[in-house]
């Protein structure tokens, strides 16, 4: 879009690379079927407690009260599917028959300033360099 910027470098996070190709092999192959069950009987509390707050038999805070910890993530496009595991923090990529572990939830450790950098100093406008 033409636009340029700047930014911190010690405030960027890895991503992880993207996912294998079809038909590659897996690091740590899982079956991705307990997972997947995870998921369903998560969304299908989490339905319910809609399905209850939209009848009017269930409040606000009831409804707080009964989603609250519910963390599921589910992402399928065709045969790759990315799957949010609550109990181990992190997402997992399967192709349908393996998953392996994509990114987790885990902070980066701190990293040194590259060297030969000076550290970055904000200025605001009104202030002379």
């Amino acid at each position: 879009n033409g636009w340029s910027a700047w930014v911190d470098g010690r405030h960027l996070i890895p991503v992880p690379q993207d996912p294998p190709a079809p038909g590659g092999p897996l690091t740590a192959p899982e079956d991705p079927r307990p997972l997947l069950a995870r998921a369903e009987q998560a969304l299908a509390r989490y339905r319910a407690a809609v399905e209850e707050a939209a009848r009017g038999t269930l409040d606000g805070e009831d409804f707080r009260r009964r989603t609250q910890g519910v963390r599921i993530g589910v992402v399928v496009d065709g045969e790759s599917v990315w799957l949010y595991d609550a109990v181990q923090g992190r997402w997992a990529y399967g192709d349908g028959t393996a998953l392996s572990t994509y990114a987790t939830d885990e902070e980066p450790g701190e990293r040194p300033a590259a060297p030969g950098y000076a550290p970055t100093r904000v200025v605001t406008p009104d202030a002379e360099p």
